[in-house]
């Protein structure tokens, strides 16, 4: 049995339900996002979006999942989402609004979807009348305002699509109008460490009892079959040039990659998780990890790419040899840790401080003790 298979048997993911309506949640995945193909409703276009906070809005006539992300509105097939979905609480899930469901508002609609979509429109600041279930001049008015600013057509028409989300930017601000996400939200909790430990323990081939010992966090993305363990230190770098389009934002993560294998066993291994947002991709190829006189090298894999507005954030791993585990291990005693971070059309140099060598380096030594 998989190790997202064996974690469905063991345990149901902790939710936490913030208030809120059913017709629009924030969904958070913590730090394993989700990868998921989508279609972008506004141009037809396809994407492949890396999910890690999104806008569930509800359903189509079709039965894909509607959602709100990266300033845009996606439809996601439910193949993709299914692992999400049956995270999140049954009667939520049974009741989110289908477009099917659903008639356009437009001036002289009457009724509690008007209602609705009044309340929406007044708590995001457009709309300054009534509440009262009564679309007239001022509700429109209101409506083409906020269709201008999602970049929807300005023809005073609220499609079921636009209502759903509406109302769901609307339950992402609270009651003192700041929007931080904290009304109606559910967030997937991890799974207990415990739980994901028994999971993989027999199928594994590493000594994992320094792991146990060092109280780690074991984040695992059953979409995927991978996660990491680690200490939860994420170092971050700008190394922008003075130009918009010279600006990179490096993200780097160390840790323990554990990967769910086609045989059924589970493999854990040292790894470097290295990140990128940019204007220009750097289509990052390898990893050079230097400490003292040790230097290595090793290919940055499963690279992905996702891009909202005209930022790209490009990830991906690098698995870590012997040499460089050593590197790090040594690296307080040596008090020197560099990376490199060579790309086809960029690369990045990078020195770290004490504090993160101090980080870094336990996670080295962890990787040797876990060896049999």
């Amino acid at each position: 049995m998989k190790l997202k298979q064996q974690i469905a048997a063991l345990v149901a993911l902790a939710l936490m339900l913030m208030g809120g309506s059913a017709f629009a949640v924030t969904v958070n995945l913590g730090a394993q996002p989700a990868i998921v193909s989508a279609i972008n409703i506004a141009d037809g276009s396809a994407a492949d979006l890396t999910l890690q906070s999104f806008q569930l809005l509800g359903t189509n006539e079709n039965g894909d999942y509607l959602i709100y992300a990266y300033q845009n509105c996606f439809s996601v097939a439910s193949a993709y989402m299914n692992g999400i979905v049956a995270s999140l609480p049954a009667d939520l899930v049974s009741s989110l609004p289908n477009t099917a469901d659903m008639t356009s508002l437009a001036y002289g609609s009457r009724g509690e979807a008007v209602q609705r979509l009044q309340a929406a429109l007044k708590t995001l600041g457009y709309l300054d009348g009534s509440v009262d279930g009564d679309f007239g001049r001022g509700t429109e008015r209101a409506v083409v305002a906020y269709q201008a600013a999602v970049g929807a057509k300005q023809d005073g028409i609220v499609n079921p699509l636009l209502q759903m989300l509406a109302i769901s930017m609307a339950d992402s601000v609270p009651a003192s109008g700041q929007a931080d996400g904290a009304t109606g939200q559910i967030e997937v909790q991890p799974v207990a460490n415990e739980m994901l430990y028994a999971a993989i323990a027999n199928r594994v081939s590493v000594n994992m009892q320094p792991i146990y010992n060092a109280n780690l966090t074991f984040n695992y993305d059953d979409m995927t079959g991978k996660g990491l363990i680690s200490d939860g230190t994420i170092l971050s770098y700008d190394l922008s040039e003075g130009t918009d389009i010279s600006k990179y934002q490096l993200t780097v993560q160390f840790g323990l990659l554990v990967r769910d294998n086609e045989d059924g066993t589970v493999s854990v291994d040292p790894a470097i998780v290295v990140s990128c947002a940019c204007v220009h991709r750097p289509i990052m190829t390898e990893v050079i990890i230097k400490s003292d006189t040790a230097r290595s090298a090793a290919p940055i894999q499963d690279l992905s790419s996702t891009l909202s507005g005209v930022t790209s954030v490009e990830s991906g791993y690098a698995i870590l040899d012997d040499q460089m585990v050593a590197a790090l291990a040594n690296s307080v005693e040596t008090g020197e840790l560099k990376i490199r971070i060579n790309g086809r059309y960029h690369a990045f140099d990078v020195q770290l401080d004490s504090p993160a060598i101090a980080a870094v380096s336990k996670i080295g030594v962890l990787a040797q003790q876990i060896k049999f």
